[in-house]
């Protein structure tokens, strides 16, 4: 399993105050920093952060979604067994997204799942029904469930300690004790 972070390439004009979005872009990307620092300044404060995380299982990619608030995401995601429920259970929260993933234990591991709408139209494109389905990946072995998590999480708290981003001091403490 893998996990990749991108950060939305942001133009912003303090001036202004109107902010140009462009694609994803990877944190190794040569031009990152300074639209992850743009990022952040467009935002109605620095707790928001946008970025896409994408899960990748055996080299396919099985998830991917938006988040507002990256800094969130990833204290979620390295934290998730801290508060999983007792059914063995945990939803991670993608903010203002429309999709949670799911994270679910088993004997010899983890599962992810989320949820997901298939839409009908009809020659008009007018919508005839929509079905609610549910897609579950194949096991994942819970070390490298597990290392998977710590390595996408320590590759994005790298990236914000290193370039100093100006994330809310509130995540950046939250990133960090989970770092220790």
């Amino acid at each position: 399993m893998r996990i990749e972070t991108k950060i939305l390439n942001t133009e912003f004009d303090g001036k202004t105050g109107m902010a140009f979005l462009g694609n994803y872009i990877s944190l190794n990307d040569d031009t990152v920093v300074d639209s992850a620092k743009q990022n952040i300044a467009s935002q109605a404060d620095n707790t928001y952060f946008d970025g896409l995380v994408s899960f990748y299982i055996n080299g396919e990619l099985f998830f991917e979604e938006e988040t507002t608030s990256l800094s969130d995401l990833w204290i979620d995601l390295i934290s998730f067994r801290k508060v999983m429920n007792s059914k063995g259970i945990v939803e991670i929260c993608f903010l203002d997204s429309m999709r949670s993933l799911f994270i679910k234990e088993t004997p010899l591991g983890y599962r992810l799942e989320y949820q997901d709408i298939q839409h009908t139209f009809n020659d008009k494109d007018e919508l005839l029904h929509r079905v609610p389905f549910t897609v579950e990946s194949m096991e994942v072995e819970k070390v490298e469930f597990e290392l998977s998590i710590r390595m996408g999480f320590k590759e994005y708290f790298d990236f914000v300690e290193e370039n100093k981003l100006p994330i809310s001091s509130n995540q950046f403490q939250g990133l960090l004790e989970k770092n220790i």
